[in-house]
């Protein structure tokens, strides 16, 4: 089932786990497959970009928490997304619960493992992203789905098919399908966290909608953000529960209601 034969090129993982002893036993379990090049990163988070690059990373391998911060990764994640639009992210979660699940896709993850998964399927789910496709087991494809269904299906349009708009909103859209926070958004627009959040009401009251998620699927189509709006889930693993599923270009947004956006 491998992606690569012997005599090809290893597929080059880097594994930022937050304990050294979890780093160590998932870079062994790795080794023992020939066509991985496996290397720990055991340094701080600010130089995890420089060991990518120095690595030539292809497949990251990053635990939700890291530096003793509970889904320090995330925010992590969207950084080197810019950064990096190659490299193909694995988390590593510590809890199955809807938010983690939602928060690392949309952080632009493309596998999600459980800690108490079995470490022996390590190994094919790096196949698995290798290959394009995305890891995910049926119950996070459901919250996945259930994320995807939730907003109802509306026009950011006029009458006459004029976007309701304007070119600032638009952008403002944009940033909110990469998963990024109001502090985020404001930081790459150059504006204050008051005005994106201002923007986000006047959108709110303009659109007639009460939360981000509904927010950005009404715009989606209308703004030209690409979303799959369907999972292809293929080779389904009774032993494991896994389920190997296309989705290209998917940005999940966790929903948020209205009055979370208010505090942020």
């Amino acid at each position: 089932m491998a992606s690569k034969s012997l005599g090809d090129v290893k597929i080059r993982v880097l594994v930022a786990e937050d304990s050294r002893i979890y780093t160590r036993l998932l870079c062994d379990a790795l080794q023992r497959d020939p066509s991985l090049d496996v290397a720990p990163f055991e340094s701080q988070t600010q130089n995890l970009s420089s060991a990518i690059q120095a690595q030539q990373t292809e497949i990251l391998i990053l635990s939700s928490s890291l530096e003793g911060e509970a889904n320090r990764a995330f925010a992590l994640l969207r950084d080197l997304r810019l950064t990096y639009p190659g490299l193909k992210t694995l988390i590593l979660l510590d809890s199955n619960d809807d938010a983690s699940i939602l928060n690392a896709f949309r952080s632009g993850a493309r596998g999600i493992f459980s800690k108490r998964d079995p470490i022996d399927l390590l190994s094919r789910c790096i196949h698995c992203l290798y290959d394009g496709q995305v890891w995910a087991n049926s119950r996070q494809i459901n919250v996945i789905f259930e994320a995807l269904t939730s907003a109802p299906v509306l026009r950011a349009v006029n009458a006459k098919g004029a976007s309701l708009l304007s070119k600032r909103e638009v952008q403002i859209v944009r940033c909110l399908a990469e998963g990024m926070t109001n502090q985020e958004i404001a930081d790459r627009l150059k504006l204050s966290r008051h005005t994106v959040k201002n923007y986000l009401f006047r959108m709110f009251d303009k659109l007639g909608v009460s939360s981000r998620i509904e927010l950005l699927f009404m715009t989606m189509a209308q703004t030209g953000i690409p979303i799959e709006s369907a999972v292809r889930s293929e080779n389904l693993s009774a032993e494991s529960g896994q389920t190997k599923a296309t989705m290209p270009g998917c940005g999940l947004m966790a929903e948020e209601d209205a009055e979370a956006d208010r505090t942020k």
